[in-house]
């Protein structure tokens, strides 16, 4: 069994991709280490979040809402995050989280408080640069992948 260390778990991460091995360095004081059980609500659509959450190990599901559509619960999963995935990322933008998400599999995050990393943006011009283009990426992907599993949900109930 590999054990990876807190600088190799970060670097694994897409959203850090870009970030310099200093850069991420004076980020891993920042993380802390949670364990996420299966079945767990780790996210709760329209409440507030203060943590960006990076996936390092398992598998979380995006919960969609659909009232009155099924009869067995309202609630599926549109799509899944696993390793190098990350949640909570409204917490950067001061929004709340868009959707619910629900641990799937045992998983392992590397949580920072969404301020900290905030400051640390303002305190390197190069880290902040380049954490909001990967946070533009990433919704700009969100929304698509999101269109499309609405679309094919759309698609399996007719």
């Amino acid at each position: 069994m590999v054990t990876m260390t807190k600088h190799q778990d970060l670097k694994s991460i897409y959203f850090l991709r870009g970030l310099t091995d200093e850069e991420i360095a004076k980020l891993e004081p920042l993380c802390k280490e949670e364990i996420l059980e299966v079945g767990t609500l780790c996210q709760n659509e329209g409440v507030p979040v203060n943590r960006v959450n990076f996936i390092v190990k398992g598998k979380v599901g995006v919960e969609f809402h659909v009232p009155g559509i099924f009869q067995h619960g309202n609630d599926f999963i549109l799509y899944t995050l696993d390793e190098g995935g990350v949640f909570g990322w409204s917490a950067l933008i001061k929004d709340t989280p868009w959707s619910s998400m629900r641990v799937i599999e045992r998983t392992t995050v590397w949580w920072v408080d969404a301020q900290a990393l905030l400051d640390l943006c303002e305190q390197n011009n190069h880290l902040g640069y380049v954490l909001m283009k990967n946070l533009c990426s990433l919704v700009a992907t969100r929304l698509r992948r999101n269109r499309m599993a609405t679309l094919n949900a759309i698609a399996a109930i007719r």
